[in-house]
């Protein structure tokens, strides 16, 4: 998550740029943020070859949380 973002967020929800950090990083279920090297291969394979026969799929890179 952007700094920008975390910092907006906790202004709307009134605590320090921390406690909503902490407060994110405590819903997901793997407890911890996801790195680019975890997520970026995600990304590249519905551009390759392996994917020929996979239509219309959402996957999801999140660590167990989901924004609604």
């Amino acid at each position: 998550m952007s700094k920008e973002l975390g910092a907006v967020l906790a202004k709307k929800m009134g605590v320090s740029a921390e406690e909503q950090l902490a407060g994110f990083l405590n819903g997901l279920l793997q407890g911890r943020a996801q790195t680019a090297e975890e997520i970026a291969p995600r990304g590249a394979v519905p551009c390759s070859d392996q994917s020929s026969a996979i239509t219309g799929q959402s996957i999801n890179v999140d660590g167990g949380v989901a924004f609604y």
